[in-house]
C-alpha cells in the first residue's frame, strides 16, 4: 500500500488510505464507489489499551483466573500489545493453535497471554478446545468476548 506500511504494522499502527473520485447514480447502484479512487493521503492509527487493563489482568491472576487475550488483531500488533503491558508469555496465532492435538494444544495455552488472528469461527474452535481440554472453568468461558480495541 505505501513504502511505510511495513514500519506502521511494526509499530502497532493501521495506515488507513483516503481517496475521493467523482461517482454517478449509477456507481453508486453497481457498488463501484471503492473503485479507481484518487489517493489523496494515508494516515497511520493505533487502538491503545485503556490504563486499567493491566491492573484488571493482575486482578484476576491473582483471583486464580488465567487471563488470555484472544483477538482478530494480528500477530504483530498482539505481540506489541502484549509487550506493552509487560505480560509476558507468548503470542500465539489462533489458526495454528485450531490445529494443535490435545498434548500440543495445553501445552501452548499453558504458556500463552494472547491468541492473534482469531477470527470468529477459530475463536468458537479455540474456546471449544478449551473446554474440552478444561483448562477454564464454565463460567470464565462464557464472559463476553472483547478484542483489545475494546478495552
Amino acid at each position: 500500500m505505501c513504502i511505510r506500511d511495513r514500519e506502521y504494522r511494526n509499530n502497532s499502527m493501521t495506515p488507513v488510505a483516503f481517496g475521493m473520485k467523482e461517482i454517478t447514480d449509477k456507481d453508486m447502484h453497481e457498488r463501484k464507489v471503492e473503485a479507481d479512487l484518487t489517493i489523496i493521503g494515508i494516515q497511520a492509527v493505533t487502538d491503545t489499551p485503556l490504563k486499567s487493563i493491566k491492573h484488571q489482568i493482575e486482578h484476576a491472576e491473582i483471583s486464580g483466573i488465567k487471563m488470555i487475550i484472544m483477538t482478530a488483531e494480528n500477530y504483530v500488533n498482539v505481540k506489541n500489545f502484549v509487550k506493552s503491558l509487560k505480560l509476558g508469555g507468548n503470542v500465539i496465532e489462533a489458526m495454528k493453535l485450531s490445529k494443535m492435538d490435545a498434548r500440543e494444544f495445553r501445552n501452548a495455552i499453558k504458556h500463552a497471554s494472547a491468541i492473534s488472528n482469531a477470527i470468529p469461527e477459530l475463536k468458537e474452535k479455540i474456546v471449544e478446545k478449551l473446554r474440552k481440554n478444561n483448562e477454564n472453568s464454565e463460567d470464565q468461558l462464557h464472559g463476553p468476548s472483547k478484542d483489545i480495541s475494546s478495552f
